[in-house]
């Protein structure tokens, strides 16, 4: 849980800047959202399943490795809160005319499920894509909400300053 808090703290630090040159930071910033995600997938199946987790960085394995309640649960979520962010940013007129157009969450978490690997070896990489970011805050209220004690065992993530 504690290395999940880093790289999300790093990632929320990253993007919390508000720099218009944030496509400098892209690489950063998805290779410490996806291992976030990584890592709080992995305490969710050590939580639910009491297994050790796949030794996978696939996000896509790893989730359906979580409860199917849980699945269900971040999948309602994420789509309701996130979808709709991530289609409007699609339709942004500087994308290329055949940038990827997601419309599930299924289809967001496959097309993100290497995004660890792709971004953090970018130079040999061909995949660039990542669309599941928001999808980390909620993963770690799920760990939270099961596990309210991984939250007191380090100091808990508060809100960034302004």
């Amino acid at each position: 849980m504690q290395h999940g808090d880093q790289f999300h703290a790093t990632m929320r630090l990253i993007g919390a800047q508000g720099d218009p040159e944030f496509a400098n930071f892209a690489t950063p910033f998805v290779a410490c959202a996806a291992f976030a995600l990584e890592v709080y997938l992995k305490v969710l199946t050590n939580i639910e399943r009491k297994l050790p987790p796949l030794k996978t960085h696939n996000l896509l394995h790893l989730f359906q490795d979580i409860s199917a309640e849980t699945q269900a649960y971040l999948d309602f979520q994420w789509t309701d809160e996130a979808l709709p962010k991530l289609q409007q940013h699609q339709n942004h007129p500087n994308l290329p005319k055949d940038y990827p157009k997601v419309h599930t969450f299924r289809q967001a978490l496959e097309m993100s499920a290497d995004a660890f690997v792709d971004w953090r070896y970018s130079s040999t990489s061909k995949n660039r894509m990542f669309c599941v970011p928001d999808l980390v805050p909620m993963a770690r209220a799920v760990i939270l909400a099961k596990r309210p004690d991984l939250g007191s065992r380090r100091a808990v993530m508060k809100p960034l300053r302004p």
